[in-house]
C-alpha cells in the first residue's frame, strides 16, 4: 500500500496524468537494464521472476523495436542509394 502511495505521489508531481500501475515501473526497470546490456539470468533473479520465459518476453519487445529501427535504416539507404538521389546530390 506504501509503495502505491508513493508512485501516485511521484506520477503527480511529474506531471503524469495518465493512471499508471506499479507494475509499468517494474517493466520499465527491467528493460532499462536489458537495454543497458545486463545479462538475462542477473535481470531475472534481480527482479525475482519466477521462470526465465517473463525476462525473454521483454526481451523480445526489445528485439522487435531494434528490428523496427533497422528497417527504417535500410529504407533509408535504399533512397539514398537509387540513381536519381545521387544523380540530385553528387553530380559535379
Amino acid at each position: 500500500m506504501v509503495v502505491k502511495k508513493g508512485h501516485l505521489l511521484l506520477c503527480s508531481k511529474a506531471g503524469i496524468e495518465k493512471r499508471i500501475g506499479t507494475h509499468t515501473f517494474r517493466r520499465s526497470r527491467e528493460q532499462h537494464l536489458l537495454d543497458a546490456g545486463y545479462p538475462i539470468l542477473s535481470v531475472s533473479k534481480y527482479l525475482r521472476h519466477k521462470r526465465i520465459e517473463t525476462t525473454l518476453d521483454c526481451l523480445d519487445i526489445l528485439v522487435n523495436d531494434l528490428l523496427s529501427d533497422l528497417e527504417k535504416i535500410y529504407d533509408s539507404l535504399d533512397l539514398i542509394l537509387q540513381p536519381s538521389f545521387l544523380r540530385k546530390y553528387w553530380t559535379t
